[in-house]
């Protein structure tokens, strides 16, 4: 199946397209599940649910590539990845294309930060010159073997430099040929339509809810010119908080039996894995 041209389809069809952020393959399939048309690898859900560690580009290109692949086989909807700065220089970049290609997912977002890269949401990141992000790019785009597998250019340059800067990047990375344009930290709609404003490429907007107010509703992101929108930790910081508040109920009460009820029945989780799918396949092998 060609997720690449799946996601190409959506892009060219009219209206948002909403991708959430999942980290596992138990994600992928609620999302799928929920009617979701793609969904997008949150690099640092990844790392924390590979290495159990911040994401400061402590995970490899190849630990990356093998959790997109887990995830993408797992549903039938495409995924698009977070590839981070593409792990090193330009001949990396190559390699990177290639192994997210070979994983089955749609596309991937290659940022302008400098080795060694930190999630936007930590602050304090620095980005290469503009020249050098552009070469990224271009690099990603000469690597493709598939036409259709996305080159999303990504800049950390509004919070790194300032929101102009922001914007000339997008806007050589449009002239550069990239599928889609990313710019990271944008604090408000007014912020977001500067950027679909001023480049002619589809724009994918990151929904970082550091607060509700920057809980967008997809319809005003819509509104504003955004064509794909992802959650990039919405899920990971929920699993976390859950996890974490039922270890200290069983460390302080001795018992589980207040999440009894916010537990989601086994039927129903067999059910979102795909156990009559597997079951059939099992009797007819």
């Amino acid at each position: 199946m060609n997720q690449a041209k799946n996601f190409r389809s959506l892009l060219e069809q009219s209206g948002i397209v909403v991708a959430p952020g999942v980290y596992d393959g138990i994600g992928a399939r609620a999302a799928q599940a929920e009617g979701f048309s793609a969904l997008y690898m949150t690099g640092n859900g990844a790392m924390a649910s590979l290495l159990g560690k911040p994401d400061l580009g402590l995970a490899t290109m190849s630990e990356m590539v093998q959790r997109a692949h887990q995830i993408a086989a797992c549903v039938k909807i495409p995924l698009i990845c977070d590839a981070d700065t593409g792990y090193g220089g330009l001949g990396n970049i190559r390699r990177t294309v290639e192994e997210f290609e070979s994983a089955g997912v749609a596309g991937i977002h290659i940022e302008d930060q400098v080795l060694p890269k930190r999630c936007g949401a930590l602050g304090g990141v620095q980005v290469v010159s503009l020249e050098e992000s552009v070469d990224r790019i271009r690099a990603a785009q000469k690597a493709r073997r598939n036409p259709d597998f996305a080159i999303i250019a990504r800049t950390d340059a509004k919070d790194a430099v300032s929101l102009e800067e922001a914007l000339r990047r997008a806007c050589a990375y449009d002239a550069a040929g990239a599928d889609l344009v990313m710019v990271e930290g944008l604090d408000s709609l007014e912020q977001i339509r500067a950027v679909t404003e001023s480049v002619h490429c589809p724009v994918l907007f990151n929904i970082y809810e550091s607060s509700p107010r920057q809980a967008y509703p997809i319809k005003s992101l819509e509104a504003a010119g955004v064509k794909v929108a992802i959650n990039c930790l919405t899920t990971t910081l929920c699993a976390a908080s859950l996890m974490r508040d039922m270890m200290r109920a069983l460390r302080r009460e001795g018992s589980t039996a207040s999440y009894c009820e916010r537990m989601m029945p086994m039927k129903e989780y067999t059910e979102l894995l795909g156990i009559e799918d597997e079951l059939q396949f099992k009797d007819w092998a």
